[in-house]
């Protein structure tokens, strides 16, 4: 079970805010839940024989600034928070982030192809130069104190 919202909203010309939150379970094909999707319940000779879900919430926001002819510049931040009564003691709970990175678009016009079914995709080329700081992340014994 997954739930989320998004936001992207102009604040002038040159600046765009983005957002997201989520809620959800086993979230880890989403990259929620800090990479933990499921907690196995039992052990039969090395066999799992149940799991539960993990909850987690969380979101991120970022800032981005431009274009500037082909640059723009991204910043913002982002936490995913594990309910701490659905892990083991001692697994991740929190995780914390904050980002930064400048796009170079190749290209300002989208390419476009059409198949033949007529479905048509359109790209937009980017580099992306980023820099993001260590994410530090709490375990369950340190997020209960």
């Amino acid at each position: 079970m997954y739930s989320s919202t998004h936001l992207t909203q102009p604040v002038t010309k040159k600046v765009l805010f983005k957002g997201e939150l989520f809620t959800g379970q086993d979230l880890n094909t989403y990259f929620g839940g800090i990479g933990q999707g499921v907690r196995p319940i039992g052990n039969l000779g090395g066999t799992v024989i149940d799991a539960e879900p993990i909850s987690a919430s969380g979101g991120w926001f970022a800032f981005t600034l431009g274009p500037w002819d082909k640059w723009s510049l991204n910043a913002g931040l982002g936490i995913d928070d594990v309910d701490s009564d659905d892990v083991n003691p001692g697994d991740r709970t929190r995780n914390r982030s904050i980002f930064g990175n400048a796009l170079y678009a190749i290209n300002r016009q989208p390419l476009a192809w059409t198949y033949p079914t007529g479905r048509r995709i359109t790209a937009a080329w980017e580099i992306p130069m980023t820099y993001g700081c260590e994410p530090r992340s709490s375990t369950s014994s340190e997020h209960r104190q």
